[in-house]
Formats: structure tokens, sequence, C-alpha cells
């Protein structure tokens, strides 16, 4: 049976009426799509939890790839879950809205261990912006990638530890890959146009993330 990863506008707007308590419209949205993504992100990390404890809960014999509907009821009911449940709700959202977005892996730690959501031409043609509500890391907005050296708008303290997140150029060298494959068994790969040697690197990690396309 296939799993399609999609919404339909009326559900992405119930959802973040009713789950993330934005009051908006479609053609509102567009007036302005950065502050539009900054606000979701900010509301995406107050209401909904990155967690891993449903994950581990379930005995390793019922263990599985959650279908995209088990995602969305997740999502609805706040439960949240890893960086795959919340990457794959904000492209679904995001598309509903109207929104050019791709999938992409990035690593953590290890290789392609994290999956987030690039939002293409939200502030100009050719614009791009990581969008990721999925991680102990938070950027609390989405992060502009049209830079050479440093974004100006990456650099936000964390009050709570005094670290801080910035994305800068260093020698990680961007190479186009294929997403994942989907719950729906179908691939979707897509040319990100992040400059080369681009990652995202914080305070509180040791190693550097870099993201992939």
């Amino acid at each position: 049976m296939s799993d399609e990863v999609s919404m339909t506008t009326d559900e992405a707007l119930i959802f973040l009426r009713d789950v993330l308590g934005m009051e908006t419209t479609k053609d509102n949205i567009h007036k302005d799509r950065v502050a539009f993504l900054d606000e979701m992100t900010m509301a995406w990390l107050h209401h909904i939890p990155f967690q891993s404890i449903r994950a581990i809960s379930v005995p390793h014999p019922e263990r599985h790839l959650p279908s995209f509907a088990e995602i969305k009821k997740d999502l609805f009911s706040k439960m949240g879950g890893l960086c795959y449940d919340h990457s794959l709700g904000t492209l679904a959202i995001l598309r509903a809205l109207g929104f050019d977005v791709s999938l992409v892996t990035c690593d953590v730690s290890f290789q392609d261990s994290h999956a987030l959501v690039l939002v293409h031409n939200a502030s100009s043609q050719g614009s791009i912006h990581m969008e990721d509500v999925g991680t102990g890391y938070p950027t609390f907005k989405a992060i502009p990638f049209d830079f050479e050296l440093v974004s100006p708008s990456t650099i936000i303290p964390i009050s709570a530890t005094g670290s801080s997140v910035k994305a800068t150029s260093s020698s990680v060298n961007i190479m186009p890959i294929p997403i994942p494959e989907l719950p729906c068994g179908q691939t979707e790969s897509r040319m990100a146009g992040i400059p080369s040697s681009t990652s995202i690197t914080t305070s509180r990690r040791r190693s550097p993330t870099s993201i992939r396309s």
C-alpha cells in the first residue's frame, strides 16, 4: 500500500492553528515567507518535542520505519519523535502551503545520520534556507545559505547554555546525493544548490555537521 508523504492545504493550516497555535492564511504566509518560516520554527520547537523515548520503548521485534500516517498522528498529537518524523512532517506541510522544498541528509557525528528540509526561493529566486525542527541543537529560525563566509543571521545565542550556532564556510565539500528511501518506497533526489564547502558547526559539538543534498 502506498504511503504518500503529503498533506492537503487544509490539513497544513489546521496543523498550524491547532498544533502550533499559529493563526494565518496561505496568502499571508507568502507575503513574507522567511518570517513565516522563522515563526513556524519557534512554534514547532515550543509545541512538539524532539525525542527518542517512543522509539526505544518499542520492543525490538516490533521496531520499524514509521509510515507517514504514523508520523502525522504523532505530530498532530504533539508526541514528536526523531529527525525523520519532524523532517517528513515539515516537508509535507510546507509543500501543502506552496513552498519549494527538498528533503536532505546531513552528517551529525556520523555520515548521513540526520535529516532536514531545505526551502528554495523563499527570500529570492535561487535562495536556500535550512529548516531543521528535529534536532537536539535547535537553530530557532530558518538558516539562510546564500552567503560566502558567514551567514549574517545564523549566530543565535542559547541563553540556557551560553552556546551558539553559526553557519560558516569550511573544507567540507557538499556533494549532490540521492535522498534516502521514503516510507512510500520512492526515492526523492534533488540538487540542493548549496555553495560547496559549506557546513553547520556548533560550539557544543566535537565535529561539524555537513549538509548533503
